[in-house]
């Protein structure tokens, strides 16, 4: 195959060469770009999705590759050996390259013939396309085989076409789909230019490893760790949170030294407090992991704010008036048999603590993973350590300050 050079300042030529490379397979638009100024072609290369270049340019001969990377320059040579920096998540860190795409205005019978010069099992629609390269519309193939072979693939192509955006998170992508069922999803960017395809397998099972991963994330294991990752590795990347826990830990035991005369005067205290830290910690467990689950699936949505926080919160109360009913009882009854008159305030700062303890921690379960999102962090990865220890000193707070409040 072979092309005239193209002047420089002719963009309609210009664009039938970016829609050459975009339409034709690797091999056929590396023999395109061997007859081409080797300008043009970068210019043609850097307007193309950086995902799937890389094919292009190793179908190259030796000396066009290497006078294209020479021009190109070395930040445009290492974006394209290395195509999908800082789109972990998205729906462009999947995206494939195009296959099947027509000009608009081309018959049917083109179609028919582009179909069996491929024939491949990964292609499902063709995409029809304008003169810019925009989507237009997708062709089912049987349609295609249907049509008289003179009919334009405009008459019976399917219009307005659904496709993906290639910033778009894999939650917003699954949300979008999860009611279309289509094998191969076309991706365009803001104006409708045909970038890629995705596959709708590959969405799904992208974020079940996502949703596979979330349990380790809560004790600071990422999503990048494998049984098979070296040991350096491993360490590497838990010992921040390792060193984040024991801050913590030290912040609580803070909180203890700061009450010991309390715990020393009142051993049953410390009994207690166990009890109730163990039980602030559960609820706003309980609580975080519905919240990451909305946030997860897709779900969540920012006016859910204070709706979920009033009745967490009031979950939260519930359940610690219940549990901390019980051990209320059972302070009592201990503090009682053991000839304590104050047997009743102990019980009562019990059971007051507990429904204190729950109740915090519920609010912290709510706006945990959504202030560290709103940061920019891994709500899983950060809101399980921190959730943790965070509930563990307020509820250590709020139960001895209550001890001191009514018994010393």
């Amino acid at each position: 195959m072979s092309v005239a050079p193209i002047p420089h300042d002719d963009p309609a030529a210009f664009a039938a060469l970016r829609l050459a490379f975009t339409i034709l397979p690797s091999a056929n638009a590396a023999r395109i770009a061997a007859t081409q100024p080797t300008a043009e072609v970068v210019r043609a290369l850097v307007s193309l999705p950086p995902a799937w270049v890389a094919s292009r340019l190793e179908a190259l001969p030796g000396d066009p590759r290497a006078a294209i990377e020479a021009a190109a320059g070395p930040d445009q040579l290492k974006l394209w050996r290395s195509p999908r920096p800082g789109t972990e998540g998205t729906v462009g860190a999947l995206m494939r390259p195009l296959l099947g795409v027509v000009p608009e205005e081309a018959p049917a019978a083109r179609g028919v013939d582009l179909v069996r010069r491929i024939a491949s099992p990964d292609l499902t629609y063709l995409y029809a396309v304008d003169a810019a390269g925009r989507l237009s519309g997708v062709v089912v193939l049987r349609d295609l085989f249907l049509a008289e072979p003179d009919t334009p693939m405009a008459a019976f192509m399917i219009r307005p076409p659904f496709y993906l955006t290639p910033e778009a998170s894999l939650l917003d992508a699954m949300h979008a789909v999860v009611g279309r069922h289509y094998p191969v999803y076309p991706v365009c960017n803001a104006d409708g230019t045909l970038l890629g395809l995705v596959r709708g397998h590959v969405l799904f099972e992208n974020q079940v490893i996502t949703i596979t991963a979330q349990a380790g994330k809560l004790v600071g294991v990422t999503a990048a760790e494998r049984t098979e990752t070296s040991f350096v590795r491993s360490l590497r990347m838990r010992l921040p949170w390792l060193l984040v826990n024991l801050v913590m830990s030290l912040l609580s035991a803070l909180v203890m030294l700061f009450f010991k005369h309390t715990l020393a005067q009142f051993i049953i205290l410390a009994v207690f407090l166990t009890v109730v830290t163990t039980q602030g910690r559960n609820s706003g467990a309980q609580t975080m992991a519905l919240v990451l689950r909305g946030i997860t699936n897709g779900t969540w949505r920012r006016d859910q704010m204070r709706s979920t926080l009033s009745k967490e919160v009031l979950i939260g109360a519930a359940g610690g008036a219940i549990v901390g009913l019980l051990a209320a009882v059972a302070i009592w009854l201990e503090e009682a048999w053991m000839g304590n008159s104050r047997a009743p305030v102990f019980a009562v700062t019990v059971l007051v603590g507990m429904v204190l303890g729950c109740s915090s921690s519920c609010a912290l379960g709510v706006a945990m993973p959504l202030v560290l999102r709103r940061l920019g962090l891994d709500p899983a990865l950060a809101a399980g350590i921190l959730l943790t220890n965070i509930c563990t000193v307020s509820c250590q707070f709020l139960f001895l300050s209550l001890a001191v409040w009514w018994l010393v």
